[in-house]
């Protein structure tokens, strides 16, 4: 309950500087309302995220915790599966980005004009460097894992697939309708 309120704290004045700036901007662009409603919803998305891989729950610590070994943390995570801390870490990595996949799909970026295998590794290397410079600017400490990115990682393809597939078929449908009634 409390992480909802926390990410509420960041999300609603992000979303309202959006549509703010958006409806400052409402003559210079044509407004399609689903696209903003995407719009809107990512920006509520993304800045959720972002309190959550950044600021939640930073614990100050004097050192760093890390893994540069791929494989490592989830090895040791699917060992101790029964455990809900390992069950919450991979899914929870997993699930936290399928989002960025889903919205890149309709060309809802944060790094525009990229191919989706670079974008489903960057977004997470952006995410653990975050945390990495949150560290050494003492403003929070969470580990830094390579593991992490993997899973970040498949969680976007894993969005991006399952909405490209999910579309495509109400796409196909679409157009084998048009061309029945266009006989």
């Amino acid at each position: 309950m409390r992480l909802g309120f926390d990410i509420l704290i960041i999300a609603v004045p992000a979303t309202l500087l959006y549509l703010i700036i958006r409806i400052g901007l409402w003559k210079v662009f044509r407004i399609n309302l689903i696209r903003e409603v995407l719009h809107v919803s990512f920006v509520l998305y993304a800045s959720s995220v972002v309190f959550m891989v950044w600021l939640y729950y930073a614990a100050q610590t004097e050192y760093i915790l890390y893994n540069y070994i791929p494989f490592k943390t989830i090895i040791e995570y699917l060992r101790d599966i029964p455990s809900s801390t390992a069950i919450k870490n991979i899914i929870g990595n997993i699930v936290i980005c399928m989002p960025f996949g889903f919205y890149y799909s309709f060309k809802i970026r944060v790094i525009p004009k990229i191919n989706i295998a670079v974008y489903a590794v960057a977004i997470p290397l952006i995410i653990e460097s975050g945390q990495l410079v949150m560290y050494f600017i003492n403003l929070g400490m969470r580990a830094v894992d390579i593991d992490d990115v993997i899973l970040n990682s498949s969680g976007i393809l894993l969005g991006y697939y399952i909405t490209r597939s999910l579309f495509q078929k109400k796409m196909r449908s679409a157009k084998s309708t048009q061309i029945l009634f266009n006989k």
